[in-house]
Order: C-alpha cells, then structure tokens, then sequence
C-alpha cells in the first residue's frame, strides 16, 4: 500500500484523491478531465458508496455511469495496477484502510477519504497532495487537520448575466420616438442576445409614450440580434381564450409559437405563466397541425428531497401522474377556457367533439380523460427517452431546474426534424442533490449555452399572475 503512495508522488507534480462526489457531479471526470503529468487517486470506499447510489433516484444515472467507465478504465491497469489517462496522467485505486489508519478518526466513508489523502501526504512529503471534494464538512475536517482541499466546481454558467430577468438597452430620444410612437423597429449596431426581451431605458427627458426618463418598458430583440421592436399587446395570441397578461408573456408566446425556434428556455418564479405558457401553446399548434403531438416531461424530484412515495404501481404514465399533476392542473384550466368559448374557438368542432356528453359541471377528471382520448398529449420519464428520435413533437420539459448538465442533454439530444423542446423552470426553487447551484442545473446551463443561438429563445418571466398570495410568497420568502 505504501509502495503505492510512494510512486505516485515520484511521479507526477501534484496528486489528486477525489471524493465521491465528484465522480456524481461529472461521471466522466476522469476521462474528459486534464490532469496533464499528475496522479489521481481513486479510494476503494468511492467505489462502494457508489454502488450504494445506483438505484437513487437522483445520483443514480450517475452513479452508474461512474461506475461503468471506471470498469473500462480498470481493465486497462498496468503491473502496479495504474491507469495511463488520455492527457498523461495516471489514476490508482486505493484499497480499504483498516481501522488503525483513521488517524483517529471516526471509521466512516467521508473520513476514510481524508485519511487516505494523508496517507499520501506522509508517504510524499515533497509533493502537493489536494483532496478534491464538494462536501462542506469534508473540506471543512481536512483545513483542520491541515490537508489540502479543494471544492470541485461543476459545469456551471461563467456569466452570471444571462440568469438576470432582463438585461437593458440605452435608447436614444430619436430611437425611443421611432420604436413607440411610430411602432417600428430599429437596427442597433451592437449584437445583443438574439430572441430575448430587453428592458429599455431612454436618454430623454421625456419619452415618446409620456413616460419619464429612466422608466423602463420591454421591448423584442430578433433573431439576428441586432432588430429590436415593441412588443404588441393588441395582437391576438390565442384562439380558446387565454391570453398573455404581460408583455413578457407575449413574447414567451411568440417565440412558442414560431416555428423556426427550436429550442425555447422560460425562467421565472412560482405563478409567472411559465407552465400554461407552454401547454397552451402546445394544444394550439398541434391542433393546427404545426406539430404531430405534445410531449411532457418532469424530473421525478421530491421538494426538499423528502416526500418519497415509494413504489408506485401501474403503467409509466400512471406512474408519472403523482409528479405531473401540475401539468394537469393547467390542462385542466385551459380545457375550461375553451369549453366556455367554444362557439369563438378556432377549434371549436374539435372541443364540442371531444366533450360530448359531458355537462359543464363535469369533474375535472372527465374533462381530463375526454380531452386526453382525443388529443395526442403523452406524459412520458426523462430516464425512458434514451435512445428514443422525437419527430414534429411539441417537448415541454417542466420543474427543467431539477435536471443535470447529462439529463438536459439527452432530452435535447433527443430531438428529430420539427421538434421543439420547451424547458421551464423556477432557478432559486432547486431540488436536487449535489447539483443544486443556480447557475449548474439544466435549465442554467442550458440557457446559457444557446443564448446566442439564432434558433433558440430565453425568456425570462418576473411577474407573479397566480394570486396576491403567491406573489407575497415569491417575494417574502
């Protein structure tokens, strides 16, 4: 064992001993990572917790995923039982350590890891030795035993700005006369995030519309980031019923609604349309036959991690129902809608069709099934569309918040010709574990990684139409 801890430190610069939860932040660490002429050292206990994480519903994917590139890489081990990595550096597992090797700590995982990146310090007292972990009590223990230690960072968004609600421009008194008052857009020199709404502040003293100087109104920036225009609330956006109630929830619903944006990112807080937004638009176009079907998703995340429910019986989709049933509710709302307006309903034939039979005081499951025994709406798991080709579909991808740089990718990689994903979520109501930062779910990384993608559309939703109750919550709390 020793002899081990000995030729790693006359090997390289520094030596790496990674936490288990690394591994569970990035599975492919070890082969993506650079860590050029250095030594990274594996502890048997990473392996074993693991396996322990496999069947989690949280880490599970991840686990595995780990897990099965470091069987790759073990078969691969030369006669001192090293790995060569790709960018020359070298990766050892470590085996257990008995008891008397604690350093008199507590025998447990997490400080089984610290005592065996001290082993390494006393074996190479001339080398750096860093015990890489996102554990706060772990970094915390190896500061005061004097051990090295730093916080592994995952994939997170460097600019933090694209998370803001809503960047601004400066408009000149001229700029400002032509967008308002004369309803036209304008070509500004400088390339802003294509497909965004900009709050825009006027040089004037007194702004074309009657507003004083500095107060803010939102306006459009098109695709080619550069043409900005006012957002017309006069224009009809629907045709059973509901509407925009902002001019951010307009241009949400514009860019839904476009067909040659691909790929749309709503962010905002609890009750700001983000959900009926989505499946709003969703009915309307399959029923205009843009798309063939509408797709929902939601990660299966408990609030807090806490209100599991076990196993549940059934099909996949009454197995998903406990977890979307906000996606019912909002159905649910937007059937009643068009039920009272079907005489002016665009898709009037197919509600009157569709609810035949039912009285208008018919409990919400009938309404429910009967539209669901007309219409293409399929609720389906994130963990099942892997390997899947998704064609002409509308995807939402509600709660996108609770889902990993890995997840996020296989739902977007997923998409056929004519698909549109939709992600929505709420990024300071994040429920999953280790990957709970505002700027390293899915939907962050997501947003930021298109934002200047001409087929792609952030839209970022501030104002809180739920109840005067909900508003308070999302401000108080």
């Amino acid at each position: 064992m020793h002899e081990a801890c000995e030729r790693a430190g006359g090997f390289g610069k520094k030596i790496f001993v990674f936490d288990t939860n690394v591994v569970i932040n990035n599975p492919y660490v070890l082969v993506d990572g650079d860590f050029a002429d250095n030594f990274v050292v594996i502890p048997f206990v990473v392996v074993e917790e693991l396996d322990s994480l496999k069947k989690s519903m949280e880490a599970g994917y991840s686990a595995r995923e780990a897990t099965r590139i470091m069987e790759d890489l073990s078969c691969k081990r030369n006669n001192c039982g090293e790995v060569l990595l790709k960018d020359g550096g070298v990766l050892l597992f470590h085996p257990r350590l008995q008891q008397s090797m604690f350093r008199g700590l507590e025998q447990n995982p997490d400080n089984e890891i610290i005592a065996t990146a001290f082993l390494y310090k006393d074996a190479n007292p001339n080398s750096k030795i860093i015990l890489i972990s996102d554990d706060t009590n772990v970094l915390l223990k190896a500061h005061i035993l004097g051990l090295d230690a730093d916080r592994y960072s995952p994939a997170s968004v460097r600019d933090s700005r694209l998370l803001h609600e809503s960047d601004s421009i400066n408009l000149t008194p001229e700029e400002c006369q032509e967008i308002f008052s004369k309803n036209a857009s304008i070509r500004l020199d400088d390339r802003k995030h294509p497909n965004r709404v900009y709050a825009i502040l006027c040089d004037g003293n007194l702004r074309s519309d009657g507003k004083k100087e500095g107060a803010v109104c939102e306006c459009f920036m098109g695709a080619d980031g550069h043409t900005l225009r006012q957002i017309n609330m006069n224009r009809p956006r629907c045709s059973f019923g509901f509407q925009p109630r902002d001019r951010k929830q307009a241009a949400a619903w514009d860019v839904l609604t476009d067909k040659k944006i691909e790929l749309v990112a709503l962010i905002g807080g609890a009750g700001t349309g983000k959900t009926i937004l989505s499946i709003a638009t969703g009915i309307q176009q399959v029923l205009n036959g843009t798309y063939d079907e509408l797709i929902v998703s939601r990660p299966v995340v408990p609030v807090g991690d806490k209100d599991r429910l076990g196993f549940l019986p059934g099909t996949l989709e009454e197995k998903m129902e406990p977890w979307v049933e906000p996606i019912f509710d909002n159905t649910y709302a937007i059937l009643l809608e068009a039920r009272k307006q079907v005489e002016l309903n665009d898709h009037g034939d197919f509600f009157k069709d569709c609810f035949k039979g039912l009285g208008m005081n018919a409990r919400r499951e009938e309404v429910l099934e009967a539209f669901q025994n007309k219409f293409p709406m399929h609720i389906v798991s994130i963990g099942h569309l892997r390997g899947r080709t998704l064609r002409n579909a509308y995807v939402i991808i509600d709660e996108g918040q609770n889902t990993d740089k890995l997840e996020i990718k296989t739902i977007i990689s997923r998409a056929g010709e004519g698909t549109k994903i939709v992600l929505a979520g709420d990024i300071t109501q994040i429920d999953i574990h280790p990957y709970g930062g505002k700027a390293s779910n899915g939907l962050s990384l997501t947003a930021a990684a298109f934002a200047d993608e001409q087929n792609a559309s952030i839209i970022h939703l501030s104002k809180v139409f739920r109840s005067h109750l909900a508003e308070q919550a999302v401000r108080l709390l």
